[in-house]
């Protein structure tokens, strides 16, 4: 449900969710959630921005722009959801991170929640970066003791043994001695999802695909 005109009232339809900033994620973000089923209300600051997505990628879909915070708030059905986009700092985005999964770490850490998942994929971006890494040597000469290594994990797992560390460990080793990491499949996946870009390692620069146009 497209609107013409920024504002709206509280007469038309509640959408799921609202969102704040229409910028290059927070607007993929805004198109997937109405893939799925969820009509959305857009707001931004950038009046021009806003209606460039409007017209543009949110033309024929149920998302809506508003004018207002408080025009927001009305277009949206009760218990409100709001999504706010936060630019990143410059100097985060020069590391090839937005921050979310650092904080979303530091925080469950906080709090006493265990979140494996996310935990090991902050990780893993840090371990596939070249600094961390130069010489790809083989950490306390471990080389001559992975079989027995592997063995003990993979026994874990075929009888249901939780080994966290010993798991861990094992993935940061291969991580820490391969010469080129699986990094692209997750930087593709980000591209897809929020629009993060990705970098390529046959030319410079920074890039984003348009991951479902069809030419």
């Amino acid at each position: 449900m497209q609107s013409s005109n920024p504002e709206i009232s509280e007469t038309q339809m509640q959408h799921s969710v609202g969102l704040v900033g229409l910028g290059v994620m927070g607007g993929n973000l805004a198109l997937n959630m109405e893939r799925h089923g969820f009509p959305v209300a857009g707001y931004d600051l950038d009046a021009a921005k806003l209606r460039a997505f409007l017209d543009g990628p949110a033309a024929g879909k149920r998302i809506i722009g508003v004018g207002s915070p408080a025009a927001l708030m009305a277009a949206l059905e009760k218990p409100r959801r709001v999504l706010v986009m936060v630019p990143a700092w410059p100097a985060v985005d020069e590391a090839e991170q937005k921050g979310t999964g650092k904080w979303t770490s530091q925080n469950a850490l906080d709090v006493g929640a265990p979140i494996p998942t996310i935990n090991a994929a902050v990780e893993s971006r840090v371990v596939s970066a070249p600094a961390q890494h130069p010489a790809r040597s083989h950490p306390l000469g471990l080389e001559s003791r992975q079989a027995a290594w592997r063995l003990v994990v993979q026994t874990a797992v075929e009888v249901g043994i939780p080994a966290l560390a010993t798991g861990a460990s094992l993935a940061y080793f291969d991580a820490y001695r391969s010469e080129r990491l699986p990094a692209n499949l997750t930087q593709a996946q980000r591209d897809y999802f929020g629009a993060h870009t990705y970098r390529r390692v046959d030319r410079d620069g920074v890039f984003h695909t348009e991951w479902e146009r069809r030419d």
